[in-house]
Order: C-alpha cells, then sequence, then structure tokens
C-alpha cells in the first residue's frame, strides 16, 4: 500500500514574531477533497486488491467453467451484479479473454461465461499493468423487469469506527473509451433521439442510504471521485458503489441495451479511527451486578451491600433526580423480592435495592434479575419519607476513552410476569456523567408494550468518572422499567502515553519518538508536541534497570537526560532532614512503614530509606505514576515529591492528567484518612493548587485554589501557561494528616499548543537537480511565514549508497559542493566531505535525491538509515523528481522504478515530495510546453536540453516542497513570486498543480480547466490574441458567437507533444470551419 507522509505542519498564527510548527511524524495521510485531509490510523481495504486475489489460482473460466468460479465469502469488497431481476447474480467467475495482444493484461470477474454476447460489459474487470479497476454494468440480451442493470462493488465493514471512501490513487473516475472497452463513444443525432445520450450513474451508499451520485457519458467522461467526507461505521456495516444502467419502456434510456458502459474506478476504504471489539471491551450492567445475586453463600436474604467491588465497574446507588444528589438508602440483596400488593413474592426472583424491616417488604425500591433484564422500581413519590428519588445503575469508568451507551432491547414500562405491576402512567429514564445530565439524554415511556428505542449516546471519559443510568417514576403506582444499560470503549488511552489505543508512536524533529499528540482529537484541537510523563521517565527506567545491584542504583542528574524533558526531585522542608531527599535510587521493588505494603514489586524512584522502608518515591505502576510525597508519620510536613517539566522550547502548553486516583487497595493500601496537595508551579510562580481530602479511602471534598468543588469526583485540572525554553513546570505533591502512605496515580502530560521557532534549517543532497529545484526554496517558505531561513545545498553525483557506506565505516573520502543560503543570501561554494556538511548547522530537514540506482537498491531502507545516523536529529524528505508509475512519467530515466522501490522509499522517510507529479500535473494545461527558458527547446516540460530545469519548473518544485514540509494548504499569493511567473493567471495553474500533486503524489491530475475557447478571447492571457490562445493539452473546442462548431485534438501533428508545430495543424482546422 503506498503510504502518504504526515509531514511538519506550518501553523500561521506567529507567536513573538516567531512561526509555529507541528510535526506529527511518517504516517499515511489521504485527500478526498481539495482541503479534506485524513491520517489514517487503522486499516486500508483495497478493492482492486481483494478482487485481484480472488483470481489467483483460479482457471480461465472460457476452458473450465467450474475451476474458474471464484469465492467471495471471506473478502470486504464484493462483487455484485443484477442484470434486472430480484436476486443479484450468485456465481462469478474468473474470464481471461485471448482475442489480440491487448486481453491479456486484463482479467474479468463477471457472472456471465458468453464470450459472443458479453465481452467486458458485465462485471469487474482487473488492468494487471495499472492496477486499475474496471465496472461495466450492462448485461446485453438479458435486462429483466427491472429495466436496469447494475455492477457494484460492496463493501463490507469489518469492525466498528470511522473511515474514508476515496479513489486509492487519486483518481477521477474516468470513461473507458479505448481499447478493448470502447464506452461513451459518440452518437448522432438519430441515436439519441431513439435510445437517449450514452450514460452510467455511479451511485455511493451507505448501508441503505444513497450519499451520492455523479453520471459518466459521451460528453461527461470524467468526474473527481465525490468527497464523501469521514463517517461512521459499525461492524457489517456496507459501503456501495453502484454504476447504474437503466433503460425506459420505450428503449430511450442510457443508450441502447447492448452498448458498453465501463468506467475506471479505484475505491479504497481507510479507517481514520479504529473502535475496539465491543464484545471484548462491554460491560453489561446485568451481568456483573448479578454476581451478587448469583452468589447465595455470600449473599443470603437481606445482606447490606457495603461495597460493589465485587460487580466493578458497576454498581447501584440512589440518587435525587430533582438535583441529581447521592441519597443514603442502604441497599441489601433481596430474596424472593416481595413488593406491597403481592405478599407472597415473585416467586424464585431475586433482586436488590433497599429492604424495610418495618414492612416486611423492601418498599417497592428494588431491582430484580429477570431473564436477563433488569426491571427497576424506584417510585418517584415526594410525600413519602424518602423524597423523590430514582434508581442509578452507576458505572465507573476504569480507563480513559470514547465510550458507546446502549441498551440492550427497547427501554419500556414492564408490567407483565412476574411483577404484574398495574396502573402505570410513565416512567422516566436518564443519563448522568459526574452529576450532570448528559443533553437529550432524558426519555420518557408511558406505552408498555412500545416502549421506546435507546439512543446509542458517546461519550468522552476519563478514569475514575461516573456514569449514571437513572430510573424513575413520578407516580404513587409501582412502575418497572425495563432497563439494561451495556457500555463499551470504542477507544481507550494506553498505559502511560496519553495516547489512543491504535495511534502510531510519532517524532518531532530532533527528538526522540513518542511525543506525537494524542491521536485525532489532539489533531483536531491543534495539539501540536506531547510529552507523558510516564513514557518519559520510564526511559530512566530502561536505561539503568540492568545496573540494579542489592536492590537498588544510584541516580546522578545526568540519568534523566535520557527523559528530558522530565525528571524527577524529592525535598525537605525548612528544618527537616535534608539527608531523606537529597539522593535518588532506582529500585526494582520497595517498601513502606507499616503492614500490608512489605515488598511492592514495582520499579520506582525513591529517596533515602529509614529502617529499609521508603516514604517518597515514585512508582511506575501499569501506565501510571504513583507518587507518594510523605517521609515518615508525625514527619512529614513540607516533605515534597517533584516531577519536573523542563521546557524545550518556547511557546503555549497545557498540563493535564486523565487519571487522579487515592491508591487505598494493594499493594500500597493507602491510609484512608488523609490530605493529598497538588501545587502546580512554574518556575517559582504558583499556578493551581489543588488539594483533596480522602476519608476511607474515598475523596470527601476537595478544592481549586481554595474553592470547594461541587462534582463529587476529583480532577485533575488542565493549566495552560505560557513558557519560555527553559522554564521549569513542576507539579509538587505533599501530603497531610498522620499518615506516612497517602499513595496517589496521577498521568502528567504536557503538550504545545504553540511553540516558537527561530526558523527552518534545511540541507539539500543531490545533483544539480537538487540545486536547480531548491532555487526557490527560500522564496516559498518565506511566502508561508517563515522568517528564519536556512538552506543549504550539497551537489555531487555521488549515490546516497555511496555516502551510506562511508557513515557505517565512519570514513569520510567523497566530496561535495556545499553552499548556504542564508536567509535569501547565497554564499560561495565550498568542497567538502558530507560529515562536515552535516556539522554547518543544526539541520530540521534534510532533502534526499537518489538515482534510480539507489531506489531499487533492495537494501535502501537500509540507505536511509545509514543517513540518519549522520543527522539524529532531522527529519528526511525524499525528492521525487519523477512520477513513479511507468504508464505516467515522461522521464526515460525513471522508467525501472517499480512500485515496490516507492514503497520502500516512503517507509524510510518523513516527507514523500512530489516534485515530479507536480511538473506533470501542470504539463497536462496550456502551460505544459511554455516550462522552458529562453533559448532552450522543452523536453517533456521539465528540462530543457541542456539539462536545466525551467524557472517555472524551479517554482513548482519549491512550491511542492513548502507545502510538504509545512503540511498546510499554503495561501500562496501572486505578488511573492510576481518576479518568476508572468501573470496570475499562469500562477494559478501552478498553484492547483501543486495542490494536486500534494493529494494525489503518485498519479498525474489532469487541470481541471474548462477546455472552451473563445476565439476572440485572451485565453492564456498573455496580452495578445492569437493562434496560441488555442493550444491546450488534449482535446479543445472552438466556439463562434458561443456555439460549439468544433472539437479537435491540439496534438495535430501526431508526436506526443504540444509545440509551435501544431499551430499550423490548428490553424488550418479553424480556416476550414471559418
Amino acid at each position: 500500500m503506498q503510504k502518504r507522509i504526515l509531514s511538519a505542519f506550518l501553523v500561521m498564527a506567529i507567536l513573538f514574531g516567531a512561526v509555529s510548527f507541528t510535526t506529527m511524524g511518517a504516517s499515511e495521510k489521504i485527500f478526498t477533497g481539495e482541503n479534506s485531509r485524513y491520517k489514517i490510523e487503522g486499516e486500508v481495504y483495497k478493492a482492486y486488491d481483494e478482487l485481484y486475489g480472488l483470481t489467483e489460482n483460479r482457471t480461465n473460466a472460457l476452458e473450465d467453467e467450474e475451476s474458474a468460479e471464484i469465492d467471495q465469502s471471506q473478502t470486504n469488497w464484493k462483487l455484485i451484479c443484477n442484470n434486472g431481476y430480484t436476486a443479484d447474480r450468485d456465481k462469478y467467475y474468473k474470464i481471461i479473454f485471448k482475442d489480440n495482444a491487448v486481453d491479456s493484461n486484463y482479467v474479468a470477474v463477471s457472472p456471465v461465461v458468453k464470450p459472443d454476447d458479453f465481452k467486458y460489459k458485465f462485471g469487474a474487470v482487473l488492468s494487471k499493468d495499472s492496477k486499475r479497476l474496471i465496472l461495466s454494468p450492462v448485461h446485453s440480451n438479458d435486462i429483466g423487469s427491472k429495466n436496469r442493470s447494475t455492477a457494484s462493488l460492496s463493501f463490507t465493514a469489518p469492525k466498528s469506527g470511522k473511515v474514508v471512501l476515496y479513489d486509492f490513487y487519486g483518481d477521477a473516475i474516468t470513461a473507458m473509451t479505448g481499447e478493448p472497452f470502447y464506452s461513451f463513444l459518440t452518437k448522432n443525432n438519430e441515436y439519441h433521439a431513439k435510445y437517449g445520450e450514452i450514460k452510467a450513474d455511479i451511485n455511493f451508499y451507505h448501508n441503505e442510504e444513497l450519499l451520492k451520485t455523479v453520471t459518466i457519458s459521451e460528453t461527461v467522461r470524467s468526474v473527481d471521485f465525490p468527497d464523501l467526507g469521514e463517517f461512521e461505521v459499525s461492524k457489517g456495516d456496507t459501503l456501495k458503489i453502484e454504476v447504474l444502467y437503466k433503460k425506459s419502456n420505450d428503449e430511450n434510456g442510457y443508450g441502447a441495451q447492448g452498448e458498453k458502459n465501463a468506467i475506471s474506478i479505484n475505491p479504497a476504504v481507510a479507517y481514520t479511527i479504529e473502535y475496539l471489539d465491543e464484545s471484548v471491551h462491554s460491560y453489561s450492567a446485568y451481568e456483573y451486578l448479578n454476581k451478587f445475586v448469583s452468589d447465595t453463600v455470600n449473599y443470603p436474604d437481606k445482606t447490606e451491600i457495603t461495597d460493589f467491588s465485587l460487580s466493578a465497574p458497576w454498581s447501584m446507588k440512589y440518587v435525587n433526580p430533582d438535583n441529581n444528589k447521592d441519597l443514603t438508602t442502604k441497599i441489601s440483596v433481596v430474596r424472593n423480592v416481595k413488593p406491597k400488593w403481592t405478599e407472597n413474592g415473585f416467586g424464585s426472583t431475586d433482586g436488590i435495592g433497599y429492604y424495610s424491616t418495618s414492612n416486611g417488604n423492601n418498599d417497592n425500591i428494588h431491582t430484580i434479575f429477570h431473564d436477563g433484564k433488569l426491571l427497576i422500581n424506584s417510585r418517584y413519590d415526594k410525600k413519602t419519607d424518602f423524597g423523590p428519588r430514582a434508581t442509578a445503575l452507576r458505572f465507573t469508568a476504569p480507563k480513559s476513552g470514547e465510550i458507546i451507551i446502549k441498551n440492550d432491547g427497547k427501554i419500556k414500562v414492564f408490567s407483565g410476569s412476574p411483577v404484574w405491576a398495574g396502573g402505570v402512567s410513565s416512567v422516566k429514564t436518564r443519563i448522568n456523567l459526574n452529576g450532570k445530565t448528559v443533553e437529550g439524554s432524558e426519555q420518557e415511556s408511558t406505552d408498555g408494550n412500545k416502549g421506546f428505542d435507546f439512543d446509542e449516546v458517546k461519550l468522552e471519559v476519563k478514569e475514575g468518572d461516573v456514569v449514571d443510568f437513572l430510573a424513575w417514576s413520578e407516580s404513587t403506582t409501582y412502575a418497572y422499567t425495563d432497563f439494561a444499560p451495556v457500555i463499551s470503549y470504542l477507544k481507550y488511552s494506553e498505559s502511560g502515553s496519553g495516547t489512543e489505543s491504535g495511534d502510531k508512536p510519532g517524532t518531532e524533529p530532533g527528538s526522540e519518538p513518542g511525543n506525537k499528540p494524542g491521536g485525532s482529537e489532539d489533531a483536531k484541537n491543534n495539539i501540536l508536541f506531547s510529552y507523558a510523563a510516564y513514557e518519559y521517565l520510564n526511559k530512566v527506567v530502561e536505561e539503568n534497570k540492568a545496573a540494579i545491584n542489592d536492590g537498588k542504583f544510584k541516580l546522578t542528574s545526568d540519568s534523566f537526560k535520557a527523559s528530558a524533558p522530565w525528571s524527577v526531585a524529592f525535598s525537605a522542608p525548612t528544618g527537616g532532614n535534608p539527608w531523606y531527599s537529597k539522593t535518588i535510587y532506582l529500585k526494582d521493588k520497595f517498601s513502606f512503614v507499616g503492614s500490608g505494603s512489605a515488598g511492592v514489586s514495582k520499579y520506582a524512584l525513591t529517596g533515602e530509606s529509614s529502617g529499609g522502608n521508603e516514604c517518597m518515591f515514585v512508582a511506575f505502576d501499569d501506565g501510571k505514576l504513583v507518587i507518594n510525597g510523605s517521609y515518615k508519620a508525625n514527619e512529614l510536613n513540607g516533605y515534597i515529591t517533584s516531577l519536573k517539566f523542563t521546557a524545550p522550547k518556547s511557546g503555549n502548553i497545557e498540563l493535564s492528567s486523565d487519571i487522579l486516583t487515592c491508591m487505598k487497595d494493594a499493594p500500597y493500601w493507602a491510609n484512608t484518612n488523609h490530605i493529598t496537595t497538588f501545587n502546580i508551579k512554574k518556575n517559582d510562580a504558583v499556578l493551581k493548587i489543588v488539594s483533596v481530602t480522602y476519608t476511607t479511602g474515598k475523596p470527601a471534598s476537595w478544592s481549586v485554589d481554595g474553592v470547594e468543588q461541587a462534582d463529587t469526583a476529583p480532577a485533575f485540572p488542565t493549566v495552560s501557561a505560557e513558557v519560555k525554553k527553559g522554564d521549569i513546570l513542576t507539579v509538587e505533591v505533599t501530603q497531610g494528616g498522620e499518615s506516612n502512605k497517602s499513595c496517589v496515580a496521577i498521568r502528567p502530560i504536557v503538550k504545545y499548543t504553540s511553540y516558537e521557532t527561530n526558523g527552518l534549517n534545511v540541507l539539500a543532497i543531490g545533483n544539480s537537480s537538487t540545486a536547480e529545484a531548491t532555487g526557490y526554496l527560500y522564496k516559498a517558505l518565506s511566502a508561508v511565514g517563515v522568517k528564519e531561513i536556512k538552506i543549504g545545498a550539497y551537489i555531487s553525483g555521488n549515490a546516497l549508497s555511496a555516502y551510506a557506506n562511508e557513515i557505517s565505516e565512519d570514513l569520510f573520502y567523497l566530496t561535495g559542493d556545499y553552499t548556504l543560503c542564508n536567509n535569501g543570501v547565497s554564499g560561495t561554494a565550498e568542497q567538502m566531505t558530507l560529515k562536515a556538511a552535516a556539522e554547518k548547522a543544526e539541520w530540521d530537514v534534510v532533502i534526499l535525491q537518489s538515482s534510480s540506482e539507489d531506489l531499487n537498491n533492495t537494501e535502501f531502507n537500509k540507505t536511509i538509515a545509514a543517513i540518519k545516523k549522520c543527522f539524529p536529529g532531522a527529519k528526511l524528505a525524499y525528492y521525487a523528481t519523477a512520477v513513479p508509475f511507468g504508464e505516467d512519467t515522461h522521464y526515460k530515466d525513471h522508467t525501472d522504478i517499480s512500485d515496490k522501490a516507492v514503497l520502500n522509499v516512503t517507509d524510510s522517510v518523513d516527507y514523500y515530495i512530489p516534485v515530479g507529479t507536480a511538473i506533470e500535473n501542470c504539463r497536462t494545461s496550456y502551460l505544459g510546453n511554455r516550462l522552458k527558458i529562453s533559448g532552450g527547446s522543452i523536453i517533456d516540460g521539465f528540462q530543457s536540453d541542456n539539462g536545466t530545469m525551467s524557472e517555472t519548473a524551479k517554482l513548482i518544485a519549491a512550491m511542492t516542497f513548502a507545502e510538504e514540509l509545512c503540511d498546510q494548504v499554503a495561501d500562496w499569493k501572486y505578488d511573492s513570486f510576481s518576479g518568476v511567473i508572468k501573470n496570475e493567471t499562469e500562477f494559478e495553474i501552478v498553484k492547483a498543480a501543486v495542490r494536486r500533486a500534494v493529494m494525489r503524489p503518485y498519479r498525474v491530475t489532469q487541470y481541471a480547466e474548462d477546455t472552451s475557447v473563445t476565439l476572440s478571447g485572451d485565453a492564456n492571457c498573455d496580452g495578445k490574441v492569437n493562434i496560441c490562445d488555442l493550444v491546450r493539452y488534449g482535446e479543445f473546442t472552438a466556439r463562434v458567437n458561443g456555439t460549439e462548431v468544433y472539437k479537435a485534438n491540439c496534438d495535430t501533428v501526431k508526436d506526443n507533444r504540444l509545440d509551435e508545430q501544431d499551430l499550423t495543424g490548428i490553424k488550418k482546422l479553424l480556416l476550414d470551419i471559418r
């Protein structure tokens, strides 16, 4: 699969006179429209690959039909054909025609094995050379009563998530007019009057919903693959692309029934987000709470439930629905539930709820477990002693992520067996998140027969968040609600990294992997770089754990270079004993003072111990940092455990933690009554103070900056700050109360929302083509807002593999010409080695131009790996001088570049720069023959006969470099390049060529201009009206007084070039029609 490289993104906001950048690392990126970009986090499913795979090891149906049948039952993409009858065709065969040499390139998949009646008319055709897929919807002599015939590609989603449907190559949907398809050929008026214009509709469906229709016809032979955007699918959903031919009863339809309507289309489905398998990551309220009812030994009748750990993450509570406050009503297991209206109870039906000893029954507040359903009775009655109340099925999020909430069946009033409740007026349900009602979640049912569907609700939750499902009746009668919620995680945070499951690690220029934004939300919210404390501090563990001797290893300040920008410090209060805090050890297990916590088998950074027991430590526990700030009982005040973040760059940051949890259970057994305080500082200034009071191991109250918080669950605040490089952000953790065991778990992460840079340093390595391609790079980078720019050019005739050998041997002898352009001022060329050039600056990006020899080297990735060693802090960009696939390239020196070689490149580097594609895109416009310098003849629109790039080609190259390196839709202005390119019209063509190359780097895109010209118009905007105004790539249309009078091909001399020689032929054609 070809990969798009997600390059550095230039944020146009300029802070403090500098430019803000973001880098999201090597990742797949696709475009579904001019400005629609999507980062691919999951699998990509290509229709061509799946269908072609089915034909392998199958025979030709024209020779042996039985052994040519293909099995589509295991593929995601399927071909579905229907020639107007009720049922789709059920059998499909591999067919290879052998009528001529052209046929050898095609493999057909069709439900019809009738060569005389069918050839390429019904089904799918696979081009082996170009790896393109062709669909044809017409079965010649058999269209059923529906008067329609279709060939469809249907994709069944193998998992839930968000997807984009797009053309894999970025191509348009195209009519197959040439051999051997001959489709959509122009007919005369007599034909049109009888049969209509030859055309086919291409319909795009999500399940049964029609999303879009585009049409190919005799006059419209190419349309862009529609931009359907990103949309959500559930496992089993279908996406279908249907190519439709239809006719009316009088034969006047989409052409005659026997016509050919083949179109080229190359669909793929890519997952931008893959949701987790709900069957693995689901939590059913019934299943978990039923553990109490099922345990008859430990939970006999009337046993109070004081601890819901057995059913975690589900529990139960009673809540006042008027204010969402918890009630103190006790909850017990109740055997043989007995409501007031039936002294005999419900037979063997058990439940949990309030048990009233005074009434001998449960006073109608209970939840019974019946036939896989939770039947909830919690009468809302302000006149009773209890006041208004609702039963809350409570889910406490075991991890952070995105959840989806469903109900097992309809929610309805339940009055049948075994409860036989009557006189119901209504029941209500609601979802609360941390005590606040989720908008739109409150619903009401008054019809016990129908109920209502519980709309799927999606929520972002943090670990420890509380989701309540409330059910209650506002009637004095005994109303039961059939309510069985199920919560599934669609995605969740991986331990310690702050990234979502499925996200790929990223990098930042000059740094180690792991500081990529935490998934699609970060990208949406403009998060540039992120630094998770656990991930970085854990590098100290990994680097030093082998040195642990006798249970510990003494660290130094240099030890935290591995975890930069994060470090750990311990400090003693004034008057305290600094001995306890002056040394930091790495230990593979540690102990506390007191019983129950001896021998915690976790890696930890600790201070000095007392009597073999540590009390100040940072432990690494399943992605969480468990912190104890006290030293020992009665002596803890002022002892501090600190996490320190030293800003690696200036900018704006956010500090947050998705968890804040008291570690009251094994193996820490934190004291149940204590106070934990977080002082968050920038240098010496306090930014935020958070204090949490714990009682019996649970948060009793908490405050932020001294203000008591209303929410029941404490949360680590998001702290925003402006920092300068070198500023220190500190999270100080202290404990209060007479406790030396008050462990708290947090997972801090610092994210840059913007940052300053002094500019961009780029080194380009290659031959004279590289020197020319970067000639206007300073102009282009300046035009998009970069302020300080160094561009080094290292030019020689050496292959990259030769440099790789030098680097591997650490013996440098090859030389090249090095020139530095510093903010637009070029210096004098110097002869030097590559190593010397590498040391000339701290290069942010190194551009590599390679030969076909390099590319076809099966170990090219090793060459790249060696070059990375010479530039450890830089990103690598591959300068693609040619379109990589043979049928589109005009560069003879590169026709031997294979698809596999291109994959080697894109898998090895950070940026793929499609300069050759951009130039070829421009050649499809009327500028195609004007990409040359004065006095030189044109060679393929890229070079003159003396090997020099044209000025327009240089500009195209520079703009392509800038768009890719800055990963933005650049707002190019003609004024920035008015000295290079002729006029604004031509500049718009160049912009479009560059944009399309960035969108579709591996294929040429035709310039989408109006090919019709007006004889009196200055079509090429050169200030003159002459024959040159008629030159276009491909067909031109001549119009007289707005009426089309002639179509012709501009290449009148048939030499596959557009130049002055063609003007004579064009002039003759025009004279003929005048």
